[in-house]
């Protein structure tokens, strides 16, 4: 195994434990402190919704090295590549879609109402439809979560040697 392979290796390992980290600390640290510790629930949202969005922008921006590194680290490692392949696309796409869709029909929504969400009816439509994106958005951070433990998983099993001779699973 030569050393650019190695420091390919190293690089997608690297790019996938940060986004696992950041997203598990948006998920279960950020979020919930953020609404107990704010004064408001709108200035909660605000900051957690900054921190999604820089969250997908890195996302976006590793995905194509993501791609290259895995290519170039494990293509000569004898696994299958299909799924890890269609995993990262899928991460970018979750990505994609929650920075490009999401966060802007959000943001419309929030700056369309002359009050902040909380004071508005629970039947509402516009609120109604701000929770929708809120857990959609929700799901597809909690994808990426799954997709980078498969790809660590994936990444950190690919990187022994094959065996040629023993049980296969």
């Amino acid at each position: 195994m030569s050393g650019f392979t190695t420091s390919a290796r190293v690089v997608y390992i690297v790019l996938l434990g940060v986004t696992l980290g950041a997203t598990l600390f948006l998920l279960l640290v950020l979020h919930p402190s953020a609404l107990v510790h704010l004064p408001s629930e709108q200035s909660a949202t605000e900051l957690v919704r900054s921190m999604a969005a820089s969250l997908d922008f890195f996302v976006l921006i590793g995905s194509p090295l993501l791609l290259v590194c895995l290519l170039v680290g494990f293509l000569s490692s004898g696994y299958s590549l299909r799924l890890p392949l269609i995993a990262v696309l899928l991460l970018a796409g979750a990505a994609s879609m929650s920075h490009f869709w999401l966060e802007p029909e959000m943001l419309d929504i929030r700056q369309s109402l002359g009050q902040p969400i909380q004071y508005l009816d629970v039947n509402n439509p516009m609120r109604l439809r701000y929770t929708n994106f809120t857990t959609l958005s929700n799901w597809l951070h909690w994808f990426r979560v799954i997709a980078s433990v498969y790809l660590l998983g994936q990444g950190v099993v690919s990187a022994s040697p094959k065996r040629s001779l023993g049980l296969r699973f």
